[in-house]
């Protein structure tokens, strides 16, 4: 006999691979700011330069200190995963980026950054659907203003 799941919870995200000349610390000092800060408390959360698999951040107070951590996973081949506060949305977003080996003319580094949100805005009148062109709208001109090619953006909206 089949037993209905009663909850369950949907993950959304938005997936952007994304060509810089930045590495990416120097990506988020630069991309942070505005609508995207460290947190309500300015203090910005990260993992340990050893956590793989446990996703236990800590939080720093100062972007120096971030910027050795996120320098030393990527140079270790380790993906990067840090917090920022949404302040359009009041909400968090959790961006985990994985450096890739592919590299392409006129630019030295090439990444694969998901961006999965605490909350999402829905299109309105629609019980599930999310709205990505909410986002989307401010994240894709942000990355071209500080450098960036866009080379492929995902949307996923599904159950977990």
């Amino acid at each position: 006999m089949l037993k209905l799941i009663e909850s369950m919870s949907v993950s959304r995200e938005i997936n952007i691979r994304f060509l810089t000349n930045m590495i990416f610390s120097d990506f988020i000092a630069e991309f942070e700011g505005q609508r995207w800060i460290f947190g309500k408390d300015n203090m910005i959360q990260t993992l340990r330069v050893n956590d793989n698999d446990d996703f236990d951040f800590m939080s720093i107070p100062d972007f120096k200190e971030a910027k050795k951590i996120l320098d030393k996973r990527e140079k270790n081949g380790v993906f990067n995963n840090i917090l920022l506060w949404d302040t359009k949305t009041d909400e968090s977003l959790n961006l985990i980026n994985y450096i890739k080996e592919e590299k392409y003319k006129d630019y030295k580094y090439h990444y694969d950054l998901t961006i999965s949100f605490d909350g999402f805005k829905r299109i309105t009148g629609a019980d599930r659907y999310t709205d990505y062109g909410f986002y989307l709208n401010d994240l894709l001109p942000r990355f071209i203003y500080i450098g960036c090619y866009i080379c492929e953006v995902e949307c996923h909206d599904y159950d977990c």
